[in-house]
C-alpha cells in the first residue's frame, strides 16, 4: 500500500492531486504508528516484550566448565538488566569489541548465570572447540546450501548416525534447532488427506514454547484440535484421550522440563500409549546426557517408545 501511494505521488501531475495522494499517505502513516505504539504496549502490559542483553562470555584458561555459567557484561547492560528495561542490545555503544582484540574483563562485571542451556559446559570444551576449529579449517564454513539443495554433507550423516546410537533408535534426522524441529515434527505428524478428520494434540501444560508454537502451527494448518492437560496429570490425559474420538492422537511432553526441573513420567505415558494407540513426541532437549539412571536419556527406559521423534 506504501509502495503504491509512493508511485502515484512521483507520477501525479497535478499539485492538487500531489495534495491529496500525500494527506492519505500521512494519515495511512499516522494509522500505522498508532498501531504499532498500542500493540507494544499491549504486549508490555501481557509482559511478553523481550529484549537483548549484550553478553561477554568467559574466556578463563583450563575452566571451560565455568563458562557455561559465567559471563561478563557492561555496566549499562547490567543496569537496564536490573531495571527490567526494554533493549534491544545497544547499551554497549563502544564498549562493544572488535573480533581479534583482546577484551579487558576488567571495565565489565562478572556474573554467574543459572539460565543458560549449557548445562554440560560443552560449549567451551577444549575438545570441542579443537575440533571445531580443525573442521572449519579443513571444511570451511557451513555446507554452502540447505540439506535439499547440496547440503546435506557426509558430516550430517556421520552425526545422525552417532544420534541414533546413543538414543537406540532407528535413524535421526538434524533440524537447525529445538524450535524448528517441534515446528516441524508436530506439523508433520498431524497432516492430513483432504477426506480425513484432523488430529487431536494433547499437550503439558509446561511444556517448552517452541511445542506450544509448534502445536498453534498444527491447529492453523490442518485444523488440528489441541487439548491441555495438567502437568504430569496422567489422570487428567486419560479422562481427554477417553473422551476424544479422533482416530489419530498425538500426545506431547518434555521429558525432562526446563523451568521446574522436574521428568515427565514416561513409563506412565508408555502405558496410556498401549491403551489408547496415540502417537508420543517427547522432547529430551533438556534431558539427554543430563539426568536419569541411564545416563544416556530418559526414553530408553521405555523400548516401546517406537515412534519417540
Amino acid at each position: 500500500m506504501l509502495c503504491i501511494f509512493l508511485s502515484s505521488l512521483k507520477t501525479a501531475h497535478k499539485e492538487a492531486e500531489r495534495k491529496v495522494i500525500a494527506q492519505c499517505l500521512l494519515k495511512l502513516m499516522n494509522s500505522w504508528n498508532t498501531w504499532l505504539i498500542n500493540s507494544l504496549h499491549d504486549l508490555e502490559n501481557k509482559h511478553l516484550v523481550r529484549s537483548l542483553r549484550t553478553i561477554h562470555c568467559s574466556r578463563q584458561q583450563g575452566q571451560h566448565h565455568q563458562s557455561s555459567i559465567e559471563i561478563f557484561v557492561s555496566h549499562a547492560v547490567l543496569r537496564a538488566w536490573i531495571a527490567d528495561a526494554s533493549s534491544v542490545g545497544s547499551e554497549d555503544g563502544a564498549a562493544l569489541f572488535s573480533v581479534g582484540v583482546e577484551e579487558d574483563v576488567s571495565t565489565l562485571q562478572r556474573i554467574v548465570l543459572f539460565s543458560t542451556n549449557d548445562y554440560l559446559g560443552l560449549s567451551a570444551h577444549p575438545k570441542i572447540k579443537h575440533a571445531m576449529a580443525s573442521a572449519a579449517t579443513s571444511e570451511g564454513m557451513g555446507p554452502r546450501s540447505s540439506p535439499l539443495i547440496a547440503g546435506y554433507t557426509q558430516h550430517h550423516r556421520a552425526l545422525e548416525t552417532k544420534l541414533a546410537a546413543l538414543k537406540g533408535t532407528e535413524d535421526c534426522l538434524l533440524y537447525p534447532s529445538g524450535f524448528a524441529a517441534n515446528i516441524a515434527v508436530i506439523t508433520s505428524l498431524c497432516i492430513r488427506q483432504k477426506d480425513e478428520e484432523p488430529a487431536a494434540i494433547f499437550s503439558d501444560e509446561l511444556n517448552h514454547a517452541s511445542i506450544v508454537d509448534g502445536c498453534k502451527l498444527a491447529k492453523s494448518t490442518s485444523s488440528a484440535t489441541i487439548y491441555i492437560y495438567r502437568h504430569n496429570d496422567m489422570r487428567h490425559l486419560e479422562q481427554l484421550l477417553s473422551k476424544s474420538t479422533v482416530k489419530r492422537k498425538l500426545v506431547v511432553t518434555d521429558s525432562l522440563f526446563s523451568m521446574d526441573g522436574d521428568v515427565a513420567p514416561l513409563r506412565a505415558l508408555s502405558r496410556l500409549k498401549q491403551q489408547h494407540g496415540f502417537l508420543l513426541a517427547v522432547d529430551e532437549a533438556h534431558g539427554t546426557l543430563v539426568q536419569n539412571t541411564n545416563p544416556l536419556n530418559f526414553s530408553s527406559a521405555c523400548k516401546q517408545f517406537a515412534d519417540i521423534p
